[in-house]
């Protein structure tokens, strides 16, 4: 079971890499050659990773600016 939690750990970091490659607008063909996947895969992990980040982000109160740097991060995920 261990060895399982660790394979998982290292797939999200591996997942966060792509996303972050992503966000700084690295051109996605590049960013599957990169890390061995296709695009079509990539768009779909892009599109989720905006999705699950505007409901996150919108969850929690608006006015408090708690979340400024997230912010920041989801204007440049989210879909315009």
């Amino acid at each position: 079971m261990f060895q399982e939690q660790k394979m998982s750990v290292h797939r999200r970091f591996y997942t966060a890499l792509a996303l972050h490659d992503l966000v700084n607008e690295i051109p996605l063909p590049v960013v599957a050659r990169k890390f061995g996947c296709s695009r079509g895969m990539l768009q779909s992990l892009q599109q989720s990773a905006s999705t699950f980040a505007g409901d996150y982000y919108f969850s929690f109160d608006n006015e408090t600016n708690q979340f400024e740097t997230f912010r920041v991060l989801l204007v440049k995920m989210l879909p315009c």
